[in-house]
This record gives C-alpha cells, structure tokens and sequence, in this order.
C-alpha cells in the first residue's frame, strides 16, 4: 500500500542514518502514477515525502528491465539466505532477527560485484555522502479526492470530517491525511479547514 510504501522509506532513512541524493524505483502505481519515458507522473504523497527528506526521484525507464536488475538480484539474495527455510515468527521478532543478519552475514560478505563487505564498504565511503536526516520525520500524509455531502461534510477513510459552511453539496476537495491531522483543500490547493484525525470510524 501507499502508507506502507511511505513509512518503507522513512524506515530506511532512519536505518541508514541519513538521506541518498536519488533514490531508484521501479514503476509501482504507490509511487508512479503513469509510467511514461519523458515524465512520468509522480504520486502525490510519494512527491511531498520526497520534498521533505530532499530526495530525487529516479523512476526506471519503460521496458528496459536492465535499470534494475542489481535490485531484483537483491532480493533474491534476502529471499534465498534470510527468508527461506527460516520458521515463522511474530513480526517483532523477525525485525529483530533481520537487523541481526543485515549487521553480520549480509553486511559482512564479500559483495559479488565490488568484493567487498557492505557494511564496511558504507560506513568508509558511502554513509558521509548522505544528506542529514530532517528534524521531523515525514508525516505519512496520503492524498485522496472527497465530495462535500447534504449534510456539510466529507468522508475520509470512514470518517466525517466538515467543511466550511460556504461550499454547496457536491464539490469536489483534496483531502490530505496525515497520522494525527486530515486537511482539506480546494481542487486549486487553498487550505480550508484542518481537523484531529479521527481514531474509529463513523466518528466526526
């Protein structure tokens, strides 16, 4: 999903303590909305994280599958030495145990394509070209698009949240919304209103 896409990031960041200058994609539709070689567009919430941490964008280009292969042979790599024949666990403890393999049989083996270990290799060269981590980490924040109803509010992940008297039935808002706050907007991005998000739904 989106917010997992989104919170993926701010993980790995957090991780690595600080931000690369491009991070390379593929063309998943949490990230891209249409691929396209020229320009491709961009989801919104995707966008706004990248603004915050100060990341570039770099989508793969369309059908050539060769942009990405040093990823995919990645996570085979995961998926053959970490994942397979491993017993299931609780998640807490599987996180636990993955941190362990990245600091000691991933981060230490000799790379096959730069012979040498990872881990040292990013603590030497790469880890001080990393941009400093924002102060704030990036709210999560999903887009979605909402009509104002007869009763003067908008639904918003099943729950109701009021607009300005002003604007009849039927109009079309943005809707952004964040762990602990949901805005609205109007369709050309002035600001309207700001509520506390709501914690069950069907609450207003």
């Amino acid at each position: 999903t989106l917010l997992t896409w989104l919170l993926l990031h701010r993980h790995a960041f957090e991780w690595f303590g600080g931000v690369p200058e491009r991070v390379v994609i593929d063309n998943l539709k949490a990230a891209i909305v249409k691929a396209c070689f020229d320009d491709p567009v961009v989801q919104g919430a995707y966008r706004e994280c990248a603004e915050h941490y100060g990341f570039l964008i770099a989508p793969c280009r369309v059908r050539t599958p060769q942009h990405k292969g040093k990823v995919e042979s990645g996570v085979h790599y995961v998926k053959r030495n970490f994942l397979g024949g491993r017993a299931p666990s609780s998640l807490s403890q599987a996180n636990q145990d993955v941190r362990t393999w990245c600091n000691t049989t991933a981060g230490l083996r000799t790379h096959g394509t730069t012979h040498e270990q990872p881990l040292q290799r990013f603590q030497a060269t790469e880890q001080s070209r990393l941009k400093v981590l924002p102060a704030v980490a990036y709210d999560l924040a999903v887009w979605k698009e909402a009509t104002v109803g007869a009763d003067g509010h908008i639904t918003f992940d099943n729950a109701y949240y009021s607009v300005p008297l002003r604007l009849p039935r039927g109009t079309k808002l943005r809707v952004r919304g964040g762990i602990q706050s949901v805005t609205l907007f109007s369709m050309t991005h002035e600001p309207l209103a700001t509520h506390d998000r709501a914690r069950h739904p069907g609450q207003r």
